[in-house]
């Protein structure tokens, strides 16, 4: 029936000699406008989809020095032993601590304070987040493709600017 609407007419009816001939055209143009509703409806959303597909791709671009650091912090791991004694829960009056004691208590427990290899851990956060030059080319850049793709007729051209944008923004494509 899609490819010969007239077709239809037969489907609605056991005798379409029956049905006016009017009738028969009025629903078979009204079938033949469905199927081209459908039609321009699955190219919007391919055309959509692309676009979607484009911005996706641009946020996907990530730095070999965050890749890096991900890879690290992945894959490193750090065994940490601690106790915790608030300073606060003794007051100096209680404890009086003289060189020599601390001395003595070091030689009768130096098997127990052997310490294995230390690190020291330093960090620096930096949120990644865009700039406003960033934000500012990401809209150049997806009004740029917007317009490219709105210029062409039909899927085969839009496909074809799309891979060609992808390149162009070092992206990738799936099926």
């Amino acid at each position: 029936m899609i490819t010969n609407p007239e077709n239809l007419v037969k489907v609605l009816a056991e005798d379409p000699s029956q049905i006016p001939q009017e009738t028969k055209d009025q629903y078979v143009n009204n079938f033949r406008n469905q199927l081209i509703m459908i039609q321009e409806s699955i190219r919007q959303q391919k055309l959509n989809d692309a676009i979607n597909n484009t911005l996706v791709c641009s946020y996907a671009i990530s730095s070999t020095t965050n890749n890096l650091h991900k890879h690290i912090n992945d894959n490193s791991t750090a065994e940490v032993n601690f106790i915790y004694v608030p300073a606060h829960s003794f007051p100096d009056s209680l404890v009086e601590v003289t060189e020599e004691d601390m001395r003595a208590y070091y030689e009768k427990n130096k098997s127990h304070l052997k310490s294995k290899n230390e690190r020291k851990v330093k960090y620096i956060l930096f949120p990644v987040v865009p700039s406003a030059d960033d934000s500012a080319r990401f809209v150049r850049r997806s009004e740029k493709i917007h317009e490219d793709l709105t210029k062409v007729n039909t899927i085969e051209e839009r496909d074809s600017i799309f891979s060609i944008k992808v390149n162009e923004y070092v992206g990738t494509e799936h099926d």
